[in-house]
């Protein structure tokens, strides 16, 4: 008797994302927020983006005043990753940061994290670090 190791195919875009197909932001969100609540990580919806294509900011308040911004950035691939872009400053900071994005952006969508550890899982097993699924990187079984 042998094992096989399953076959994984991985697409060729040549860097071309003209095939990807894109989650739907309102899915992300939605399935984002529940792996975190079955964590029991604390989570809501301060302003509901475009369903379809907007931008998702991140707001992780530490429950003492402080709180840290991610933000998702294109990389030089074409693909998209999780920034820290404020880190445990005063939480007025950040509120005051995406109070002015929502107002050049009104697409965007703003979650809140509250937890007094800063979990938030981006980047743990389950959690999609980008919107982009049939890119360039992406294989079948993710």
């Amino acid at each position: 008797m042998t094992s096989e190791t399953p076959e994984v195919r991985c697409r060729d875009w040549s860097g071309d994302l003209e095939g990807a197909m894109h989650l739907k932001r309102q899915i992300w969100v939605g399935a984002y927020r529940a792996r975190l609540e079955a964590e029991g990580v604390f989570v809501t919806v301060l302003h509901r983006g475009d369903e379809t294509a907007g931008d998702v900011q991140i707001k992780v308040a530490f429950m003492d005043g402080r709180a840290s911004l991610y933000a998702r950035r294109l990389g030089v691939d074409g693909l998209g990753a999780w920034e820290e872009e404020l880190v445990g400053v005063a939480e007025g900071e950040v509120d005051a940061t995406l109070d002015r994005r929502r107002a050049r952006d009104r697409d965007l969508w703003v979650l809140v994290i509250e937890d007094p550890r800063g979990r938030h899982m981006l980047g743990a097993p389950g959690i999609v670090d980008t919107y982009d699924v049939g890119g360039p990187g992406w294989t079948e079984g993710d």
